[in-house]
């Protein structure tokens, strides 16, 4: 059975490599973005259609990508870290689906912190190289994850984030 990937926010940076590195290791690849000029449009209502679409193929990996900056509410780009967070709580949504109709579908959240794309603002230790990040993106998908952090020491990171009174987060971000 050949192997299905549907990329979510796969115009640029992690999502195109990713989407590179899926179709390298031999998956069929979806594509999908908000910037509609880099993909065909499919549609508003893409993910779930995809969703559907692997529910009655019989099975399949959904990946999605949303960000560290969806755990915390940020003054210069609010409208980004809220987007960010409805592609988590969105693609838990989609897990919570798939359990509940015992369907064959994994629903792996990627939640990268920064990476050297278009939105990166300088270089920093912190940050990894698109083809890194798909490698461990990759890694995920065949290990099944539900979510995956990269790199890897954002896992921390974000569970300091969840942990810090919104105060504090307050002071750090402003």
């Amino acid at each position: 059975m050949t192997r299905t990937a549907v990329v979510v926010g796969a115009s640029s940076g992690i999502g195109r490599a990713l989407a590179a590195e899926l179709a390298d290791a031999g998956y069929e690849v979806g594509l999908a973005a908000r910037r509609l000029s880099k993909l065909e449009s499919l549609g508003d209502d893409l993910a779930t259609w995809s969703m559907a679409h692997l529910e009655e193929r019989g099975g399949g990996h959904l990946v999605g990508i949303s960000s560290v900056a969806g755990l915390f509410g940020n003054p210069v780009a609010p409208a980004y870290n809220a987007s960010k967070a409805f592609v988590s709580r969105y693609l838990d949504g989609l897990r919570s689906r798939a359990a509940a109709a015992d369907a064959d579908v994994t629903v792996t959240d990627v939640v990268p912190g920064f990476v050297d794309t278009e939105m990166a603002m300088g270089e920093t230790f912190w940050m990894a190289s698109p083809e890194t990040a798909a490698a461990q993106i990759h890694d995920a998908v065949r290990a099944e994850r539900n979510r995956v952090y990269v790199t890897r020491r954002w896992r921390l990171v974000a569970l300091l984030l969840r942990l810090l009174p919104e105060s504090a987060l307050r002071r750090l971000f402003d």
